[in-house]
């Protein structure tokens, strides 16, 4: 995929060189500006951690979660990943349990 199909699916980062103020307000915000643009860029050069990542997204349960929402795999994968670095650290599937509710009120919410 080309970079301008893969900005289709973000949320928060839209090509920018630095994050918008509007984002820097919320530091969630930032982090997803941040993840969503280093998804992007391992995406554009078929980076191998994005296999590592949706493989632990997939251990953690994940593979059926919100599946309609229009955001890849991958890409939740990346989030998921990030979510257990910076808040969680319990387990896989303890972190899993915490990321929905976390992706759902946060990641999706309106900006």
């Amino acid at each position: 995929m080309e970079k301008d199909d893969l900005l289709k699916f973000c949320r928060y980062y839209h090509g920018e060189k630095t994050a918008p103020k509007k984002i820097t307000v919320s530091q969630n915000d930032t982090a997803f500006w941040e993840t969503e643009k280093k998804w992007v860029e391992l995406t554009c050069i078929g980076d191998d951690s994005l296999g590592n990542m949706l493989d632990e997204y997939l251990e953690a349960g994940l593979c059926d979660f919100s599946q309609t929402d229009d955001t890849p795999a991958t890409l939740k994968a990346v989030l998921f990943n990030r979510y257990g670095y910076w808040l969680g650290g319990y387990g896989l599937k303890e972190d899993a349990k915490q990321f929905k509710t976390f992706y759902t009120k946060e990641y999706l919410k309106q900006m």
